[in-house]
């Protein structure tokens, strides 16, 4: 085992001195993480010159000195070291300019269904859905802020002790930007419409600039889930470098319950269809997020590969600048789709507190506008975010699509008898009131007792009225059923 962690530390160290000048391995010292049996750091205390802690709570810590790397090993101190990779917000704002309140994204995202329905991204008992921003920081102070839930934050950038550690501000401007994305004040008359204005946002400080190392990234995941307790995290930044620092603070966030939100990443002079995979989005628990145009298209830079899970707009979008409290510039990048599928979530926790990041994923899956291929593909994922559908099918159990002509019928229920049948019974009555068609279809529900399922229509005459009823196996009705006829199609 020595002799191999030896040839693995070996490499680490050819990687960093040959390639540390190319910008795809490009890496800041060691994160390592001690052995179980070293008790001499984990508490953080009586750190050995050239340490820095990372999280001590987990044994994660930093240097720039190769040799305490193999020191540690050889006194099998170390569990793993390997490079404190830089990594990259995925773009920055540009094209500062003032707004004039056109957000053609809010159209696509079909947002009307949550503003009908107040869902804003505050529970019904008064709690606000909690995300955090792990980013530059935020500009607090910007007007289209005033009155956002930002609670303080922490800077990661900085040691556990320094005074700085609680300044959040940003100096780049993409964690801004985003924040107006997810909690934007609405209905102030001013800037732009946060997609979630109720939900909380927790601004995790690890890019004091475009480019940030893994360790601050790492430190600040930990945080978001252990001491701050968030719902939801938007991770807007890549590399392509597969990190086990990394891996294990994903893994923890998701066993937590955390829903884990990324970008996919950028493409600087376009696509080349099969670009290489970023992390986090590459990790299985983390939602990759793609960008489409004002036309639904592919995003040029956006980048085409097996972790895409769906597309949202990213692309000529508006937001907040931090040159002054009034200032509004235009963006692009998968960096901003991400949040917009960060705030789906939190408005989706806020009508269903319980729910999974799995079964969020599913939402997403069954509500999401097909584009490109047929099915998911590598293009586009599982299509285009449908806020509004997704948050229809949580709410109402139903939704009615109409693509070229074609009626379906998507239905969502839960707390039924697991694995037992349930008829959707379709019946269809002339405008004299007398019944013109019955058809019947069986669905079996699933092992947690829930059913999920798309019912074709066909074509539904307009001198006519038709009912679906969901039936349990002894033809009783499970819930009123859905009128096809009164219900405008998405």
């Amino acid at each position: 085992m020595k002799k191999q962690l030896r040839m693995i530390l070996l490499s680490l160290l050819c990687v960093f001195c040959v390639c540390g000048g190319a910008k795809a391995a490009e890496s800041s010292g060691y994160i390592f993480r001690l052995a179980e049996s070293a008790v001499v750091l984990s508490d953080g205390g009586g750190l050995p010159e050239g340490v820095e802690e990372v999280y001590a709570p987990e044994g994660l810590f930093r240097t720039d000195d190769a040799g305490l790397i193999q020191e540690l090993e050889e006194a099998g101190l170390l569990a793993y070291a390997e490079p404190d990779w830089v990594v990259t917000l995925q773009d920055v704002p540009d094209d500062p300019g003032y707004i004039n309140g056109e957000q053609w994204e809010l159209s696509a995202l079909h947002m009307d269904y949550a503003w009908n329905n107040g869902i804003t991204g505050k529970q019904e008992n008064g709690t606000p859905v909690r995300i955090g921003v792990v980013d530059s920081g935020v500009f607090a102070a910007h007007e289209d802020l005033n009155g956002t839930a930002i609670i303080s934050g922490t800077n990661y950038c900085v040691s556990a002790d320094s005074a700085e550690r609680s300044d959040v501000s940003d100096s780049v401007g993409h964690g801004t930007f985003i924040t107006g994305i997810l909690a934007a004040a609405t209905g102030n008359g001013v800037g732009a419409a946060g997609l979630a204005p109720q939900a909380e946002i927790v601004p995790l400080k690890c890019f004091t600039e475009k480019e940030g190392t893994l360790s601050n990234i790492v430190a600040a995941i930990y945080g978001g889930v252990n001491d701050y307790h968030c719902q939801v995290l938007n991770m807007s930044f890549g590399t392509s470098q597969r990190s086990s620092a990394l891996e294990e603070a994903i893994a923890h966030a998701a066993a937590e319950g955390v829903i884990l939100v990324s970008a996919a990443g950028n493409a600087s002079s376009g696509s080349t269809g099969d670009d290489p995979v970023q992390y986090p989005a590459g990790f299985e628990t983390v939602i990759s997020v793609g960008s489409v145009d004002r036309a639904k298209g592919i995003s040029k830079f956006s980048y085409q590969n097996d972790s895409v899970y769906i597309t949202a707009p990213g692309q000529g979008l508006h937001g907040l600048g931090i040159a002054s409290g009034t200032t509004y510039v235009t963006g692009q990048g998968t960096s901003y789709a991400a949040p917009m599928v960060s705030a789906a979530a939190a408005l989706a926790l806020s009508v269903k507190p319980e729910l999974t990041p799995a079964e969020f994923r599913d939402l997403l899956l069954d509500t999401a506008e097909d584009l490109g291929e047929p099915g998911w593909d590598t293009v586009y994922g599982h299509g285009l975010l449908d806020i509004g559908g997704l948050l229809e099918i949580l709410v109402d159990q139903w939704r009615l699509v109409e693509q070229a002509g074609e009626r379906t019928l998507f239905v969502r229920m839960t707390g039924l008898v697991p694995d037992s049948s349930v008829w959707l019974v379709q019946t269809a009555h002339s405008s004299a009131g007398a019944q013109s068609g019955v058809s019947l279809t069986e669905k079996i529900t699933t092992a947690d007792g829930s059913l999920r399922c798309a019912l074709p229509l066909g074509e539904i005459d307009a001198e006519e009225t038709m009912l679906v009823l969901a039936l349990d196996s002894a033809f009783r009705p499970l819930r009123k059923g859905w009128n096809m006829t009164d219900r405008k199609s998405a």
